[in-house]
């Protein structure tokens, strides 16, 4: 997937490694607008903490969107992010724009699970 995101020759810069767990994407706080997340939490892929990694890299007032599968949420305790995200938006890392469950299926005809934030200003999530 790499060299053919290469091929295209669109992209200032293209990263492969983990996410999460203590692990850092290699670029400054705020660098990019928007950032999407889809299928990555699953168990034994992306762990929930690997969002706090995405706000950091995504500027304030940029929009963050995960999609998922609904069953992960109650099946897994590694995926089941409803605490951890309603915790980082009391700490005021990021505001819920919207959390859905759309009418179409999604992967395997299982029901999707859609978030949608807004990243905060870095102010408000020093408190």
């Amino acid at each position: 997937m790499l060299s053919k995101a290469e091929e295209k020759r669109v992209y200032r810069n293209i990263y492969a490694g983990k996410v999460g767990d203590g692990e850092s994407i290699p670029t400054d706080d705020d660098t990019y607008d928007g950032a999407i997340a889809a299928g990555c939490l699953l168990p034994g892929h992306m762990p929930v903490d690997a969002m706090l990694e995405i706000i950091r890299v995504v500027k304030p007032g940029g929009i963050i969107v995960n999609v998922m599968r609904e069953e992960f949420t109650w099946i897994s305790a590694q995926c089941d992010v409803r605490c951890p995200f309603a915790q980082w938006q009391r700490e005021g890392k990021w505001d819920i724009i919207e959390w859905a469950i759309p009418e179409s299926k999604y992967f395997c005809d299982k029901d999707a699970l859609v978030h949608v934030y807004r990243v905060c200003s870095k102010q408000q999530n020093d408190g």
